[in-house]
């Protein structure tokens, strides 16, 4: 049995949309409350860190059953992590925070406070305690737990009731995390700001939203410091591969006038910086600003576009790999991938609602 002087420490993320037992690669996210005995050996760790997430409540005080844990490299024993898994557990949740939100149904739509993740230092013996609250003034509390009760936000959804996440983009995530390459490292600061972009805390303006997603943009393709509007519509064009689409670029004003020459994918870039434009200069604007043509919103629009990227980047990269159909029997089929032909009709969707 670990001794009662040992310091352990555990990744918890407490207001998971839903009961989930799932590993990829180096990571496992486990419900707590369904999967505690099957997955932790130690009885006496069990009772321990339940005694933690006992202090996750609802607006009764109710203990929830939402906390997941988030084990790394298989330390079922709950070792304290070492600084680079604890980089790595973040971006994971990162990973799944994406794969996770953009849905339009009401009864399955994702918000960035659901993959809050927390790591939770304790002992044995010890029936306290600390953290800390705010975000711009920073708070260290230090409680028993008998007198402790960590209320979920109202504004963080009870449970998605159709929630579900795209498996095939976390496993290429998942392969791009391991590889830690510093090349990828602006994907995970880009999906940074998508997480800002999708925080449900009362009083934050839709508005902001927009400039952050934009920035996230920004951040994946290494926008330069002048002429961020046409760089963003040629990158995304280019790493899409808008010419093998069979789109033929059309000439006509951008939102200042210029003439410029863009696909429906480089000038939904355009208008999209240009919102976020009219934003950062005006502060506020019209609620027609928030959508396009066809009535959908640009927010909403910016997520998929950004899931489409990114297929395309873990694809070129390596980390995501489609079946193949392979042998002789195949004939001129041979090569072609069901898989790949089903992810890439779903990502063209959005042409649909493109103006």
């Amino acid at each position: 049995m670990p001794s009662s002087i040992s310091q352990f420490q555990f990744s918890l993320l407490p207001w998971f949309p839903k009961t989930i037992d799932f590993k990829v690669n180096r990571v496992h996210f486990f419900n707590f409350a369904a999967f505690k005995d099957k997955h932790i050996p130690s009885a006496q760790l069990r009772t321990r860190i339940e005694e933690y997430c006992a202090l996750y409540v609802d607006e009764s005080l109710k203990p929830l059953g939402s906390p997941t844990l988030a084990v790394i490299d298989s330390d079922y024993a709950f070792n304290q992590s070492e600084d680079q898994q604890l980089i790595d557990l973040q971006r994971y949740a990162l990973a799944m925070m994406f794969c996770s939100i953009g849905g339009e149904r009401e009864i399955s739509i994702c918000v960035s406070e659901q993959f809050t993740l927390l790591h939770q230092n304790f002992t044995l013996t010890e029936d306290a305690i600390a953290f800390t609250t705010g975000s711009f003034y920073h708070v260290t509390n230090w409680r028993s737990l008998p007198t402790t009760r960590l209320v979920r936000p109202g504004y963080v959804p009870n449970e998605t009731i159709l929630y579900q996440w795209d498996m095939k983009l976390m496993e290429g995530l998942a392969n791009m995390i391991d590889s830690h390459d510093p090349e990828d490292e602006k994907v995970f600061e880009a999906l940074r700001w998508v997480r800002y972009a999708f925080l449900n805390a009362d009083g934050y303006s839709y508005e902001s939203r927009v400039v952050m997603m934009a920035t996230a943009f920004e951040i994946f393709f290494d926008l330069p410091r002048f002429g961020k509007e046409e760089e963003f519509a040629r990158r995304l064009e280019l790493l899409l591969q808008v010419d093998k689409m069979g789109h033929l670029p059309t000439r006509k004003p951008n939102a200042r006038g210029a003439l410029k020459s863009s696909t429906i994918y480089g000038w939904w870039a355009r208008d999209f910086y240009s919102l976020r434009s009219k934003i950062v200069h005006q502060g506020i604007v019209a609620k027609n600003d928030l959508v396009n043509a066809k009535g959908t919103q640009y927010l909403l629009l910016a997520v998929k576009m950004l899931r489409f990227c990114l297929y395309r980047l873990l694809e070129e990269r390596g980390y995501l790999v489609f079946k193949t159909l392979k042998g002789k029997r195949f004939g001129a089929f041979a090569g072609f991938s069901y898989e790949r032909h089903r992810a890439e009709r779903g990502l063209r969707d959005i042409e649909k609602v493109l103006s």
